[in-house]
């Protein structure tokens, strides 16, 4: 499940080299939770682009994408400062959706009869595919990097 939240706001993963996954790079005083919350969601699609073709290369039949539901009326506010969770709900009772319409796009991707090779590795929302908003924040040269790191952090 991702989020627009990664083409919104900048994290910090597109710029170094070192992915700070756990923030243990971040000075305790200046972490930022919208930025990390970022950092989180572009690890999330450098991972599925990665897998993705981890899993085609192996022979597996699967299919590996990334679907944002857009803003759903969720708790996910619950644990924001109260004017943030008051701006939050606020927008999320003009622009959201109830729970059943965030998981439209799931149902789609899950039922409908679509070639696994357009949907394979794509970033899809409301039922469409934004594969350059991908291509983006998931560029070519960050994938083995970011794979192999993953990787190590697995194995420590």
């Amino acid at each position: 499940m991702s989020s627009v939240v990664v083409f919104m706001l900048t994290g910090d993963l597109h710029l170094t080299k070192k992915f700070d996954l756990d923030a243990k790079l971040v000075d305790p005083r200046k972490f930022d939770k919208a930025k990390q919350y970022a950092n989180s969601k572009q690890a999330q699609i450098l991972y599925t682009r990665k897998l993705a073709r981890k899993l085609k290369s192996d022979g597996i039949n699967a299919v590996v994408c990334a679907n944002c539901p857009g803003l759903v009326n969720t708790k996910i506010s619950d644990g924001m400062i109260s004017w943030k969770r008051m701006i939050f709900t606020t927008a999320g009772w003009f622009l959201g959706k109830d729970c059943k319409m965030g998981a439209q796009c799931t149902d789609y991707l899950a039922t409908e009869n679509l070639p696994k090779n357009e949907i394979n590795e794509g970033f899809f929302m409301d039922c469409h595919t934004f594969n350059f908003l991908m291509n983006m924040r998931a560029p070519e040269e960050k994938l083995d990097d970011f794979w192999n790191h993953t990787q190590q952090l697995m194995n420590a």
